[in-house]
């Protein structure tokens, strides 16, 4: 079929008497979309790198958020769309494809706005891909307004407003990059170019965000759900937890392009290696216990501003995973020398800020607004039981490490070393975490039967 309108994957009546939601299969070109990310985070890691050696840690970190925060606003607009609606026919594919190719323009785009020249360039071709980005979206939108369900074309208004004003703001992006060194407005402030075009398309993707807050803070209970259509949750989560592994990748393909020393040498290089390695399972561990994959239990069900919370959450977990196998890479290739404060300061940084980002979404899911569910107080109680308190101090261990560096001379190996151990007691500690999830098998769901044997099989639902 060419063309058909977007449907509903499900609706509030049906998640007020369902437990559980109906399966929602993802597709091939989500994984598709979701590997172009790999190369989000391979850009932007490589983008720290550079940066770090001519600019101060508050510049690169600005920078390298603001790119990456841009880029997973595009990808959370996809996924937010395809949590709500169902569309199978060729003209949704064949957007599917452009929208694809846009990000993957402005990702390219990107990786050069720490070139010293041609920053104006890149930044104006990163704007026109978000542009373009922008109106996928609007259209989308726009054609739910021809909708027979009451819920989706009020939504659709409803962010067809918001997103003129992003694509708006990417135009001004645009318009400012075209005229470089024309706009007097810039001569009277100290920012260049291509930064001014790149703080104007953070502001476009904070409006999409700031206008859902609002909407949630604003509009409680029966008026959020007669305005919108509801979100399906596992297929949500699922592609959040695949989003968060794949810039985990970037650590990983770290440690797998490692160059080995030609002699063993003491074996200083090897220890640290597997330390490594250690870091990125203990973090991939961090991340799987902390998060929930079942509808019931996902805080997007229990409760609205938490749900908001922990979607931008996600982005900047991901950021900071980014940031540790940058710092691998550093760490490795210095070897017996030492790191800088500044890469000292980013690797445990990094680090901490991982274990902390996945402890908030940890917290996220005790939260329950529900009638008959634990209060915010009873929540954070939970944050001072003895394990977490353990667990904190761990985390303020690995912060004090720079400092410990800087006094004992540590090598670079020394630090990866100290930092694995660290992230394996850290990650070790949540398995007496009463509130972290069980590592469940191949198949979420599955139901437990006797037979004459006294034996329980299992059967996976399609």
């Amino acid at each position: 079929m060419l063309w058909t309108l977007p449907q509903p994957i499900q609706t509030w009546k049906q998640v007020f008497n369902q437990d559980n939601e109906k399966d929602a299969h993802g597709r091939w070109f989500d994984l598709f979309f979701d590997l172009l990310f790999v190369g989000v985070a391979f850009n932007v890691g490589h983008l720290i790198e550079h940066l770090l050696h001519d600019h101060s840690f508050t510049y690169v970190m600005i920078k390298s958020l603001s790119i990456f925060f841009v880029l997973f606003s595009a990808w959370l607009q996809n996924v937010l769309y395809y949590a709500r609606f169902d569309v199978h026919d060729t003209f949704h594919k064949m957007l599917d494809v452009l929208e694809f190719t846009a990000v993957g323009i402005a990702a390219f785009h990107s990786g050069g706005l720490a070139d010293h020249h041609g920053q104006t360039y890149q930044a104006t071709g990163f704007a026109i891909a978000m542009w373009i980005c922008g109106l996928i979206t609007t259209w989308r939108c726009a054609e739910l307004t021809r909708s027979k369900h009451a819920n989706a074309r009020t939504q659709a208004i409803a962010v067809l407003q918001v997103n003129g004003l992003n694509i708006t703001l990417c135009a001004i992006a645009i318009g400012i990059g075209l005229n470089d060194g024309k706009t007097a407005m810039l001569d009277s402030i100290d920012l260049s170019t291509a930064d001014t075009v790149l703080g104007i398309l953070v502001l476009a993707a904070i409006v999409p965000i700031a206008a859902l807050f609002g909407r949630v803070v604003l509009c409680r209970s029966k008026k959020w759900q007669n305005s919108t259509v509801p979100v399906h949750i596992s297929f949500l989560c699922h592609r959040v937890g695949e989003f968060t592994m794949l810039m985990l990748g970037e650590s990983v393909l770290s440690c797998v392009t490692f160059k080995a020393p030609i002699t063993f040498n003491g074996g200083r290089f090897h220890i640290a290696a597997i330390s490594a390695f250690v870091i990125t399972t203990a973090l991939m561990y961090e991340g799987y216990s902390a998060a929930s994959f079942h509808a019931e239990k996902h805080v997007m069900r229990c409760s609205a501003l938490g749900g908001v919370v922990w979607l931008n959450n996600t982005w900047v977990h991901s950021f900071a995973l980014i940031c540790v196998g940058v710092c691998l890479r550093i760490a490795m290739g210095r070897g017996e020398e030492r790191l800088s404060m500044d890469e000292s300061l980013l690797f445990s940084g990094s680090l901490v800020a991982s274990f902390l980002f996945a402890q908030l979404t940890e917290f996220l899911h005790t939260l329950d607004g529900r009638p008959g569910g634990d209060s915010l107080w009873i929540s954070i109680k939970k944050l001072f039981e003895l394990h977490r308190l353990i667990e904190f101090c761990v985390a303020l261990l690995q912060l004090s490490i720079p400092w410990w560096s800087l006094y004992k001379s540590l090598s670079a190996y020394d630090e990866v070393v100290l930092s694995g151990g660290i992230t394996l007691v850290a990650s070790a500690l949540q398995a007496f975490d009463t509130d972290a999830h069980e590592l469940e098998g191949r198949f979420h769901k599955h139901e437990e039967h006797g037979d004459d044997d006294g034996k329980d099989k299992h059967e996976h639902h399609e």
